[in-house]
């Protein structure tokens, strides 16, 4: 179907050396996702966060430090820049979140783009004069449209937001195990059970 999901390691393909090839990079930075679509020569850049209010002013910046860098470059292929929060009831901090990553952001795009930036963030701003998109996600539902929005095919979206809920309706019995075995160890070694 055309879709490289570029993995850490390997000899080929490693996020690294694709998002460097691509993108002309000079700095090695992390990113958590990269995926490109060859069909639509398009790119998917995902960044992830559990919760808007992990992390102080740098962790929030570093979120869109690939990005900053990219926007360095005279021509940018296709791309969405998606920052995503997957607990989308833990929106404590969003202001505080989106105002960070602007400030990262604005010497690279211009002060006279803030409004527009803060406005239109969690829908999908484009940078004026490229083919970039920064998008603010929060939670796993209007993640999985993106996928399957990107990969062109209903099934992956869906399969996601399967696979997601699964892992959060995990069930007890792996927590009864964990702390059975300290339990275990406790009354073994020490002679006393919580």
């Amino acid at each position: 179907r055309g879709i490289v999901v570029a993995k850490r390691r390997g000899k080929k393909g490693t996020k690294y050396q694709m998002l460097k090839e691509i993108y002309h990079l000079e700095k090695k930075l992390d990113v958590d996702i990269f995926a490109r679509n060859q069909s639509k020569d398009y790119n998917l850049i995902v960044q992830l966060r559990s919760a808007d209010m992990t992390g102080g002013t740098t962790a929030k910046e570093s979120l869109v430090d690939l990005g900053a860098e990219i926007l360095k470059r005279q021509t940018i292929p296709p791309t969405l820049y998606v920052i995503l929060i997957w607990e989308p009831e833990l929106q404590a901090q969003k202001q505080a979140l989106i105002n960070k990553i602007w400030g990262r952001l604005e010497d690279k795009i211009g002060t006279k783009h803030e409004v527009e930036f803060k406005k239109n963030i969690e829908n999908g701003w484009n940078v004026p004069g490229k083919e970039l998109t920064f998008r603010l996600v929060y939670g796993i539902d209007e993640f999985c449209n993106i996928v399957r929005d990107f990969t062109g095919d209903e099934k992956i979206g869906n399969e996601l937001k399967r696979v997601w809920t699964m892992l959060e309706e995990w069930d007890d019995l792996w927590l009864t195990y964990a702390l059975t075995t300290l339990e275990l160890e406790n009354l073994t070694l020490r002679g006393f059970s919580n």
